[in-house]
């Protein structure tokens, strides 16, 4: 510890590592345990760096936000067919239902069409 007192601690941030950020288990309830209003708050440099990562690996190329862009209604009814199926588990139906309502936005639809245009 470098002296200052746990109980004065009004905030805390991590990256997503679990062992540090964990709800339970973490440090982030150790913290916890010793003072309530140490309310944690994601590392906004780890989380604009996944952001990055994340939009890397389905934007960098030009066909995979063309195909998003130019078969986006195709997509949304696959994805709404895995929602109303009661056959798959919950958590899926629920992500694929919110995916098609983010790809349904007019603002998707441009943005792919502006990105695609840029990766060319």
């Amino acid at each position: 510890m470098i002296g200052i007192p746990i109980k004065d601690c009004r905030g805390q941030s991590y990256d997503y590592a679990s062992n540090k950020s964990g709800k339970y288990t973490g440090l982030q309830a150790k913290i916890k345990e010793k003072c309530e209003f140490a309310t944690l708050i994601p590392c906004a440099g780890h989380s604009l760096n996944l952001e990055g990562v994340h939009a890397a690996e389905w934007s960098a190329r030009a066909d995979a936000v063309s195909a998003l862009h130019e078969d986006h209604k195709q997509i949304i009814e696959a994805l709404m067919s895995i929602a109303e199926d009661t056959q798959q588990p919950r958590e899926s139906r629920h992500e694929a239902l919110s995916l098609s309502r983010k790809m349904g936005n007019l603002e998707f639809i441009i943005l792919t069409g502006i990105w695609g245009s840029i990766l060319e």
